[in-house]
């Protein structure tokens, strides 16, 4: 149960209590405490006493209201700005990630020209998060039409799987929080230049080790904002040879596009290649929802054999479901 749930069952209930005789602070916290194990909130309770005496050790009917509501003030000062739960209970989701954006691509194994266009993505999420950890699993596609100034066409499609663990580092106790982790992003870029080689596939794949940075905050007027920073910085980077010894490519086997692609890595820090990623979701304060909407930018970059640029920027949507 949420807290915003919490509380409304919580003022429902002493609204409907008759009162035959004063009920002391003691009954009046008990009552509290009780309701908040049922609805697996963390409740504080060495603060509840002292304050609810100053409510009055007297809960009478002409004051039902504006204690419930004065008990309400109290616990929100303790509340997370997300849902909390039990370590031992943890919430699971699943979702959906769908985005539109702006893709640019320079390839100078071919031409030092870049190619832009837009880019759509489609992808699922499956997340698994406690009162401290939190694990997330991301598989997303894309595709983008592109061109560049001479209007040579070009196409481009992404394979991306990206698994995270990240674990709470600091909180200030209320509003703003700071995640810390690692993620495993395994990146498969795919580049036709079909104006300049119609007969070889270009290719930039990564799969490296990524240290995570999450800050989470509430933004008035906006909602719970998460800003996330994904930094590789060692992986196995697959790129074609500088020179081709194949006249013709097998481009239409539909497999080729997953196996050329996946062949003779070479084993790169982060002075060799660069794919940072910056995220920003934000999920409207509405009440129960599981809608997020956000920014994400996109950096990738490998020198060798020849420098290869790809700057992606696109818009989210992601709408979770609550599965446990």
């Amino acid at each position: 149960m949420c807290e915003r749930s919490f509380f409304v069952a919580l003022r429902k209930e002493l609204s409907i209590i008759r009162f035959t005789r004063p009920l002391g602070s003691r009954q009046i916290e008990g009552r509290i405490l009780h309701r908040a194990r049922e609805s697996r909130l963390e409740v504080k309770s060495h603060f509840s006493m002292d304050k609810i005496s100053l409510v009055g050790s007297e809960f009478k009917p002409g004051k039902r209201l504006a204690t419930a509501f004065v008990i309400t003030l109290l616990f929100s000062v303790n509340a997370c700005p997300e849902t909390k739960q039990s370590p031992a209970d943890p919430a699971r989701h699943l979702g959906v990630v769908l985005g539109a954006g702006i893709g640019s691509y320079r390839e100078d194994l071919v031409v030092p020209i870049s190619f832009d266009g837009p880019a759509f993505i489609l992808g699922g999420q499956y997340s698994v998060r406690t009162a401290r950890n939190s694990l997330q699993i991301r598989l997303c596609i894309s595709a983008a039409p592109l061109k560049n100034r001479f209007s040579h066409e070009a196409y481009s499609t992404t394979l991306e799987l990206r698994p995270s663990w990240t674990r709470m580092v600091w909180s200030n106790g209320h509003s703003r929080q700071f995640w810390g982790g690692i993620a495993l992003p395994l990146q498969m870029r795919n580049l036709f230049l079909a104006s300049w080689d119609d007969a070889h596939l270009y290719w930039l794949t990564t799969h490296s080790l990524a240290v995570v940075g999450e800050y989470h905050t509430s933004l008035p007027r906006l909602g719970y904002t998460v800003i996330r920073l994904d930094l590789p910085i060692i992986g196995l980077v697959s790129r074609p040879p500088d020179y081709r010894y194949r006249q013709q490519e097998p481009l239409n086997h539909f497999s080729y596009h997953f196996s050329a692609p996946n062949k003779s890595f070479d084993l790169k820090t982060i002075w060799g290649f660069q794919s940072p990623l910056l995220q920003v979701m934000i999920r409207p304060e509405s009440r129960g929802t599981l809608l997020s909407l956000g920014l994400e930018l996109a950096l990738d970059h490998c020198r060798e054999p020849k420098d290869i640029w790809i700057l992606n920027t696109r818009l989210l949507v992601r709408y979770q479901w609550k599965i446990s």
